[in-house]
């Protein structure tokens, strides 16, 4: 346990921070008093702060209750001279008043309001350069500390030795070290490279990374963040230095971090993320402005809980999640309110410190104010076995985490809503917490969509912020129904940029008839840029056929790249507008790009006579030249299956179903209970969440809510759905109606096929598998998990057959017939069912690995994508998914297409 006296020793780089903030001057002297002319007009003042070093040690005796052995300045701060040269590194920052944040509230809604860092006005330091590190006395300095904590700014300290706790070479301590770049720099550093890994830990911060270089994405999703991180730390040189870490601490504001640490197993990860947020969102969202000392918040919260755990490194995590919560709440009280001594910060700091609010505090005022911080371990694929991109099985935390469960976690999605299942953790007595993005009305947990709709906020963003007289292009694609306007409306309701307004347009091109009446559209939008306004322009259809496939692209060309229209021998300008084109007849920007990807990267197969015609048509429409101009793009999936590799699809019909239903609680508020838990039966459910196909996507949803007779029920049951020919418009009405029957009898059926399948791998694996292999076992001997392994794959069959628009029915005599797929189908279930199997193995801890499966080291060839499998591997998923109807028809079920 550290000694009360003596046992943590903080020191490092040390700064005086100058505060300057501006007060309003008295416009009203007081009555019968004459003031001097100057104190009509706004004033400067300034205040004194200990920084750097001094102020984490302050952070750390506020965090753990204890004294720490510290430098001195000799004298207080406020005793200084304003910042001039001399043997200490001053600091300059410029405070504001911001919108204090907290409760879920608009930034424009707060009255309340406290100072923040809103300039770095720069440092002043000594002449020569040179700032002398500040010693400490004997007294500060054990021998034997149990803890030393160092602030490595970069500014001296990292190259004084005299100036360096005793006891790193006396007794080698725990020591934290919270370092700046350069990274790779200084006599410290290459101390600690060769101090005891596992009693070190180092921290920073994502940004200092990528000021070195280090291209890590930023405001897309976790799981890209943590990616190219992890990418780059096992192949960048330049970060060889941090790879050999024992314990490596990566900070993203004041959102997320990661966990990076050797084990006797190699290297393991842990990512800690607010899972409705992404790196930045808090500090834009809840709490504008900066904050000195936010990395010494996180450190000292994690100091804190080592000390509470003996100095366990096991206890890291829940440090990392509490300075999370301590870097928010520093951020959210800011320097306070008062405008005469901004303190540091409004609050005694020692309540900056502690675990979250408890679950019952949170149901009260302050559940917004603390947001929960999630942790989850990234698969072991993540951390070993790099390849050239940095992220080839497209790793998602939902799917890890739910895994075999997605049906169940849809349920509570519908049942309970998103936030209460994705952040919360729904209903389950082990909690899922996975990524959710929210844009207005708009909710999704894909992370196809996520990083769609990021980039292209993050683009239009950018765009406001900056003058620009050329127009900002961007694509939207989707099926019919996906919601591609809504997507984009939804967006850009989000986007706060001061002294913006966005004006929304929309013009459905199939219903024109010549290009004046573009022209008239174009003088419309000048109409709102005149306004003071910036136009958001959606072009609906806009790959309508008109004189010819995709006719219309051409007119757009100079308008997308110069911002100007012609009418007649007249040039008019357009001004600052954004202009999104959303698609009519494809799906997907590859898909009107005409755009087909190798099956094996470098060896392009050849191309179809129908490909070819398609590509020659779209360069005549010129298809490259309209591309070339767009500045992103997003691709609606909509709420049926896009694809082999598409598992969320049931994810997304409940994230739209909930929503649906919310819209129509004010009109049916019966429907909802306590907690906005939805009364609805489990039938209902299971049909709008299993249905093969909805023929509309996302408006034949909506329509059939709309038709259903909900008035005065208690319970939304199957009594409420609207008749069979009615429902016929948007599903097929006879499976949409009998799908809960049709559960019920896959769940009688359930054992016996997976026994079928258990059966048939010991078939295939004889010769190959010892006879005492665990795996290979007679059903009736079978250990437990592995045989709800093959139940698992059972329970996969539903979904697969309906992807393909199918459904399983009882056989209607003694022998069930069965169908044969097409070529088409075959290469879809095989690709579907490789990536089964490859994230279930890349869950269980397997990796790639050339040569024969190593069970030992859990590696296997196989572990690839599709399109880099090799023909023999290939081979075995088309002989599986060959043989699923006769599976099915060993346990007399058959299968029964579906209209085209």
């Amino acid at each position: 346990m550290v000694k009360k006296a003596g046992g943590i020793v903080v020191t490092g780089d040390v700064a005086l921070d100058w505060l300057q903030w501006t007060v309003e001057g008295d416009l009203r002297p007081p009555e019968g008093q004459t003031l001097p002319n100057w104190q009509f007009f706004p004033r400067t003042r300034l205040a004194a702060r200990e920084g750097g070093a001094l102020l984490l040690a302050r952070m750390v005796e506020a965090a753990t209750g204890l004294e720490v052995g510290k430098p001195s300045l000799g004298k207080r701060p406020e005793e200084f001279s304003p910042p001039s040269s001399g043997e200490l590194l001053h600091s300059l920052v410029r405070l504001g008043l911001c919108p204090a944040g907290g409760a879920g509230e608009n930034q424009e809604k707060q009255k309340n309001r406290v100072f923040r860092v809103q300039e770095l006005l720069g440092y002043m330091g000594p002449p020569e350069g040179q700032v002398p590190a500040l010693a400490l006395s004997p007294e500060d300095d054990p021998l034997d500390a149990a803890l030393v904590v160092l602030d490595d700014a970069g500014n001296g300290f990292r190259d004084q030795k005299a100036a360096w706790p005793r006891a790193i070479e006396t007794k080698q301590p725990l020591v934290i070290l919270k370092r700046s770049r350069p990274l790779r720099e200084g006599q410290l550093w290459e101390t600690m490279l060769n101090y005891p890994s596992e009693k070190l830990v180092v921290v920073l911060s994502a940004d200092e990374l990528r000021t070195e270089g280090v291209n890590i994405s930023r405001r897309l999703s976790w799981e890209r963040t943590a990616m190219d991180f992890l990418w780059h730390l096992q192949t960048n040189k330049n970060l060889g230095c941090l790879r050999g870490l024992g314990h490596l601490v990566v900070r993203f504001g004041v959102d997320g971090a990661l966990y990076y640490r050797q084990t006797g197993k190699g290297p393991e990860a842990q990512l800690i993320y607010d899972p409705g947020r992404v790196e930045g969102d808090f500090n834009e969202e809840v709490c504008p402005g900066h904050m000195v000392g936010i990395g010494g918040s996180l450190v000292a919260a994690l100091v804190r809980n080592l000390v509470e755990h003996d100095l366990s490194l096991a206890a890291l995590p829940e440090g990392i999640r509490e300075g999370i919560y301590a870097a928010r709440r520093l951020l959210q009280k800011g320097f306070g309110p008062d405008q005469k001594v901004p303190g540091f910060p409004a609050l005694p700091l020692e309540e900056i410190f502690g675990p979250r609010k408890t679950p019952e505090q949170e149901k009260g005022k302050h559940r917004d104010e603390e947001p929960l911080i999630a942790k989850v371990d990234l698969p072991r694929h993540c951390t070993q076995g790099a390849q050239g991109d940095p992220d080839p099985y497209f790793w998602e935390i939902l799917h890890d985490l739910a895994g075999s469960r997605l049906e169940e976690v849809a349920r509570d999605i519908v049942l309970l809503g998103v936030e209460a299942t994705a952040i919360q953790g729904g209903a389950d007595s082990e909690p899922l917490h996975f990524p959710a993005a929210r844009f207005k009305n708009l909710v999704t947990l894909d992370r196809v969509e996520m990083e769609s709709l990021r980039s292209v906020k993050n683009v239009m963003q950018e765009y406001l912020k900056k003058p620009q007289p050329q127009p900002l292009s961007l694509a939207v694609f989707g099926p019919p129904g996906s919601g591609k306007s809504f997507a984009v409306k939804q967006v850009a309701k989000t986007i706060a940029v001061e002294g913006v307004k966005i004006h929304p347009m929309e013009f459905n091109l199939s219903q024109w008839e010549s290009p004046r009446d573009l022209v008239r559209a174009f003088h419309q939008v000048r109409d709102v840029v005149l306004g003071g306004e910036v136009p958001l322009v959606f072009f609906d259809e806009f790959d309508a056929d008109f004189q010819g496939p995709l006719g219309w692209l051409k007119y757009f060309l100079d308008p997308m790249q110069q911002g100007k229209f012609k009418e007649g021998e007249i040039i008019h300008h357009l001004g600052k507008t954004i202009l999104v084109f959303a698609g009519g007849t494809s799906q997907s920007l590859e898909e009107f790009s005409r755009e087909a990807p190798a099956e094996v990267p470098g060896f392009p197969k050849e191309k179809s006579s129908e490909e070819k015609s398609g590509e020659k048509g779209f360069r005549q429409a010129k298809g490259p030249d309209f591309v070339s101009r767009l500045k992103g793009y997003v691709n609606i999936l909509g709420v049926n299956c896009s694809g082999p590799t598409d598992t969320l699809y049931l994810i997304r019909r409940a994230v739209v179903l909930r929503t649906l239903l919310e819209n129509l609680a004010q009109k049916f508020p019966q429907l909802f209970g306590p907690g906005r838990k939805l009364e609805v039966h489990p039938n209902i459910v299971t049909s709008f969440l299993m249905v093969p196909r909805y023929k509309h996507g996302v408006r034949s949803m909506e329509a059939i809510l709309n038709m259903s007779q909900l008035a005065d029920r208690p319970v939304f049951e199957q009594a409420a759905l609207p008749p069979e020919v009615q429902l016929e418009l948007h599903v097929d009405a006879a499976i949409f109606l009998r799908l809960p029957g049709l559960k019920e009898i896959f769940k009688q059926k359930r054992d016996d096929l997976a026994e079928l399948i258990h059966e048939k791998f010991r078939e295939e694996q004889e010769g190959k598998k010892p006879a005492d292999d665990p795996a290979m076992q007679p059903w009736e001997t079978l250990r437990e998990d592995l045989k709800e392994s093959n139940r698992q794959q059972a329970d996969q069959i539903p979904a697969r057959v309906a992807a393909l628009n199918c459904v399983f029915w009882p056989a209607p005599g003694p022998k069930a017939s069965e169908v044969k797929f097409t070529q088409k189908e075959v290469e879809f279930l095989a690709r579907q069912e490789h990536h089964r199997w490859l994230k279930e193995k890349l869950a269980a801890g397997w990796i790639y690995g050339p040569g024969d499966r190593d069970d030992k080291l859990k590696t296997h060839p196989a572990l690839l994508i599709w399109r880099e499998l090799v023909k023999h591997d290939k081979d075995k998923n088309y002989k599986t998914v060959k043989g699923i109807p006769q599976l099915l028809a060993k346990v007399g079920l058959e299968i029964r297409r579906l209209e085209k």
